[in-house]
């Protein structure tokens, strides 16, 4: 297996004082883990952190020496703030490659300090389907997962790839309603799904949407699920591999022409993003707000911006789903 290496330890230093976590944060990646460049600056990673932060005050240390699970783990950089972060007492990694999970778990164990207090544990899985096969109940579930469906055009075993897109046999045969299938959030909708039967009493799921279509929508999916949603970090986050992504957005767009996503200048957006904050807008309609500025373009004009060497991005969700 080759393997390559990525320093992670600016990013951490800029966390402030860490006590469970190395000096330097080096991750080892296979040919099948995402990690863009620029992902720790102006991808989700920043904003996982800010969440994880807030999650630690929220749960009045009900998290610490709980169960965590990360799905779709990746390089584990998610696992790695979870116990700087969170402390958990059990830490799950899932990903649909072994040599992901046994790559992430292995970061979790050179990375951080004592782990004698924490169980770590990984499972190649489809979503949830491990933790129900295990019958592990969670205090905390994560998940980040890609909003588009191939049929077998792109490969998405690709590293790059595997974070945007996903094979679309994982929802077909799914009871998904229409409107989150045509809006792409399908695989977060089955995921929310399984979860619920996976979590304890009092559980709770993390997800990070990119808020292309309207917020009013994705909030109906977790009421629809029985979770109670807030959002916990709503912020701009770059378009990574936007060229295909960008080009299969356009193509939904152009055969379906009542829907269009949402995407802006990752400069200008973040800007007027900070406004709306400073006038008093509430987290749970920010995005929305953005929509209403005009500033957004849909994905064909995305496309072409990035053509032109422009910096695209959406407004991300950090969303706390609370179970019911």
């Amino acid at each position: 297996m080759n393997l390559t290496e990525v320093d992670c330890t600016p990013f951490f230093n800029e966390m402030g004082p860490r006590d469970r976590t190395r000096e330097r944060i080096v991750l080892q990646l296979t040919e099948h883990t995402y990690f863009p460049d620029g992902e720790t600056r102006t991808g989700w990673l920043p904003k996982v952190s800010r969440a994880f932060g807030a999650l630690a005050s929220l749960s009045n240390g009900r998290l610490e020496r709980g169960t965590v699970c990360i799905i779709g783990c990746g390089p584990a950089l998610d696992g790695i703030l979870a116990v700087e972060l969170l402390r958990p007492g059990h830490l799950v990694l899932t990903d649909l490659h072994e040599d992901v999970v046994a790559t992430g778990k292995n970061n979790v164990r050179r990375n951080c300090l004592d782990l004698t207090a924490t169980r770590i544990d990984g499972y190649v899985s489809d979503l949830c389907e491990a933790l129900l096969r295990q019958q592990i109940k969670a205090d905390l579930i994560y998940e980040n997962l890609p909003n588009l469906a191939t049929s077998g055009d792109l490969n998405v075993e690709e590293g790059a790839l595997s974070a945007s897109f996903f094979a679309i046999s994982e929802v077909q045969g799914k009871i998904i309603p229409p409107e989150y299938s045509r809006h792409m959030l399908g695989l977060h909708y089955r995921c929310l799904r399984e979860a619920r039967e996976c979590l304890r009493p009092g559980g709770e799921i993390i997800s990070c949407i990119g808020a292309r279509i309207p917020q009013s929508i994705i909030i109906r999916m977790f009421q629809d699920l029985g979770y109670k949603p807030t959002f916990v970090v709503v912020d701009l986050v770059e378009q990574f591999e936007a060229e295909k992504v960008l080009a299969e957005y356009a193509r939904v767009e152009r055969e379906t022409p009542d829907l269009e996503f949402m995407f802006y200048d990752l400069a200008e957006g973040r800007e007027r993003l900070r406004e709306l904050e400073q006038r008093g807008v509430g987290l749970e309609r920010l995005a929305d707000a953005m929509a209403d500025l005009g500033i957004g373009f849909n994905a064909q004009a995305a496309a072409q911006r990035h053509s032109m060497g422009r910096h695209v991005a959406v407004v991300g969700l950090v969303i706390r789903g609370e179970r019911s």
